[in-house]
């Protein structure tokens, strides 16, 4: 799958049949992040209540096994410490073999679902608050799952999962790190800088964890096949698609790479700067932002709407970091083909669709708050163009 000019049809015809060895990998990542999550420190934090009141508790510590997979990785890998004892793994062979590992994904996920599925249509009760079924036909169940929150030992499963996902991601990234290396005996500055952006981009989404836990999948969305795929497949390999182009591009001008640096500082900016507001508001209303005291309208579903800030300049301008940061992310990785970008293509896609469907949600909700909102920010996305 390597060494090729990648356009769409030779990408599809490239990739592999599922192997043993890619499974080994695969299950030990997942073993590793089960031991890991025990055995490390983290804090616990209580989920949103269910239905019944109740409430799940979560261990907050991803970066902490994220990041020690990464270390270990790298100590056990041939081409880093050749003279260690414990160094037994070629760290190419995830990258080089791209292909085998993203069908294997695909498998691993497909029988997870298998099992959940079961599970929860044949052994779980049907009082029980978890029990969530979407539909009586069986294959739109095994889809979009059956549980909303599956624990299995201790472990709920459908936040945990994201933890093989970034470790796979960030292994596959580090493969391609030793891969071009081998190569060419350099790193690349377009490897380097999607690398930085990639780890970056990771450490954020977990230093703010406690965000992980109420995002939309986690507290709505059952765990079927597609959350599976979601997080193991998706993320670690669309993720990962640029430093296959990365690879054999050796350089990029100063000027491209200071666009790409500044493309990602901006959308970051915003992205933080927007979550960080909207959480303040959240726990103190009255804290100023931005030095002044925040502006409000009060809405008859006993809310009231933001319209200080980043809140100000447009309704979802959290979305526009979000694109940037995705933007900045692929774009080492050059323009000659659309197959690196498909993460920043779907990405906009999917929220600007979102945003349109929150648009009309907001106005059924909110009714004449939402509309003086609209009226004193007009702008969705992006200031004065959308």
């Amino acid at each position: 799958i390597l060494k090729k000019k990648m356009d769409v049809i030779t990408m599809l015809k490239s990739i592999q049949p599922p192997t043993l060895d890619a499974l080994w990998i695969q299950l030990g990542i997942v073993v590793y992040c089960v031991i890991a999550t025990i055995v490390l420190p983290g804090t616990w934090k209580q989920g949103v209540p269910l239905k019944d009141g109740s409430r799940i508790w979560y261990k907050l510590n991803a970066l902490a096994v994220i990041l020690v997979s990464i270390v270990l990785f790298f100590l056990t890998t041939k081409q880093v410490t050749p003279f260690s004892s414990f160094a037994f793994f070629d760290g190419a062979y995830i990258f080089n073999h791209y292909g085998e590992m993203l069908t294997t994904s695909v498998l691993l996920n497909a029988f997870l679902s298998l099992l959940l599925f079961l599970r929860a249509e044949l052994f779980l009760p049907r009082d029980n608050v978890n029990y969530n079924p979407q539909s009586k036909n069986m294959l739109v169940n095994y889809w979009a799952g059956v549980e909303l929150n599956p624990v299995i030992y201790g472990f709920e499963i459908k936040e945990f999962w994201y933890r093989p996902g970034f470790v796979l991601w960030m292994l596959i990234d580090a493969s391609a790190l030793i891969a071009q290396y081998e190569s060419y005996n350099m790193i690349s500055l377009p490897m380097m800088m999607f690398q930085l952006i990639a780890f970056i981009y990771t450490v954020d989404a977990f230093v703010y964890e406690e965000g992980v836990i109420l995002m939309f999948d986690i507290i709505e969305e059952n765990f079927g096949f597609m959350l599976c795929w979601g997080d193991y497949t998706w993320i670690p390999f669309v993720f990962s698609l640029p430093s296959l182009y990365c690879l054999d591009r050796l350089s990029m001008s100063i000027i491209e790479t200071l666009l790409i640096a500044s493309c990602f500082t901006l959308g970051y900016i915003i992205f933080r700067g927007t979550n960080d507001q909207k959480a303040q508001f959240k726990k103190n209303p009255n804290k100023p932002i931005w030095g002044k005291k925040p502006e409000t309208i009060d809405s008859p579903a006993g809310r009231k709407l933001l319209v200080s800030g980043w809140w100000g300049i447009a309704r979802k301008i959290n979305y526009l970091g979000d694109i940037l940061i995705a933007i900045s992310m692929t774009a080492a990785s050059g323009y000659t083909f659309v197959v690196p970008h498909l993460y920043p293509i779907y990405l906009t896609l999917l929220l600007i669709d979102r945003a349109r469907r929150d648009n009309a949600r907001c106005q059924v909700k909110h009714k004449e708050a939402w509309t003086e909102y609209c009226n004193r920010v007009p702008y969705c996305i992006i200031p004065y163009v959308y």
